[in-house]
C-alpha cells in the first residue's frame, strides 16, 4: 500500500518544495530561451499530433477516419470526421 500525501505533505518530499508540479522547461514555458535549438512554443495540445502518430504506426487515412468516427480519437476528431467529405 501507498499512502496518499496531502498538497503540504507531498511539498515535503520535494527538494524544490514547490507546493506543485511545475510543467518542464523544454515543453512549456513563458520565458525566452538562452539555449539553442530549444523551442519555447507553450504547453502541447491534445490531439496536436494525433493524425502524424497513427501515421507512422501505419494506420490508413480510412482507418483514421473509423477511428475518429468511433470517438476513439475524443469529441472534436469524432465531430470533424462526420463533418468532412467522403473519402
Amino acid at each position: 500500500m501507498v499512502p496518499v500525501l496531502t498538497l503540504s505533505e507531498a511539498a515535503t518530499l520535494d527538494p524544490s518544495h514547490l507546493p506543485s508540479p511545475v510543467p518542464h522547461p523544454r515543453v512549456y514555458s513563458t520565458t525566452k530561451s538562452t539555449t539553442p535549438n530549444v523551442s519555447r512554443v507553450g504547453p502541447l495540445l491534445p490531439g496536436q499530433h494525433t493524425h502524424e502518430l497513427l501515421e507512422e504506426l501505419g494506420l490508413s487515412t480510412s482507418e483514421q477516419k473509423r477511428l475518429a468516427l468511433d470517438g476513439a480519437l475524443g469529441t472534436k476528431a469524432q465531430v470533424e470526421a462526420m463533418n468532412a467529405p467522403k473519402l
